[in-house]
């Protein structure tokens, strides 16, 4: 996350004025942004501060859910996610989750968790452990 705009933090590299309105909305809905920023006096304009410092760990992690939904496009099979949940309240964690499982008819998605709960969606588990010499 840099200093900037929460727009500007979700499309990273794209322009701000020639976004998709619409792709915007849905990812700000899979990411449980939408009632957070719709609070805020510019709303995705609002300038997210040096360091973060005006978001919490689970506003900054939805951030980064709805840059990646952003930047996903259709013509992709593969969405791979590293503990998407982390600093999630149970809330927003669980729309995600129903999010995900709708994603999963029409997509390969990898998830990496190391809470075990977070893994009932899936249709396979791997188990990967480091082994100590």
């Amino acid at each position: 996350m840099f200093e900037g705009t929460i727009l500007e933090n979700i499309l990273i590299g794209d322009e701000t004025e020639n976004y998709n309105k619409n792709k915007l909305d849905f990812c700000l809905e899979i990411s449980n942004l939408k009632n957070f920023i719709k609070n805020l006096p510019k709303k995705e304009n609002t300038n997210i501060g040096s360091n973060n410092k005006n978001l919490s760990g689970g506003q900054q992690k939805k951030i980064h859910i709805a840059r990646g939904f952003y930047r996903f496009s259709n013509d992709k099979s593969l969405i791979i996610l590293d503990e998407p949940f982390e600093n999630l309240d149970e809330k927003s964690k669980n729309i995600f989750l129903k999010h995900i499982k709708n994603f999963k008819e029409k997509f390969t998605i990898i998830l990496i968790s190391h809470n075990k709960k977070d893994l009932k969606i899936c249709d396979k588990i791997f188990n990967l452990e480091t082994k100590h010499f």
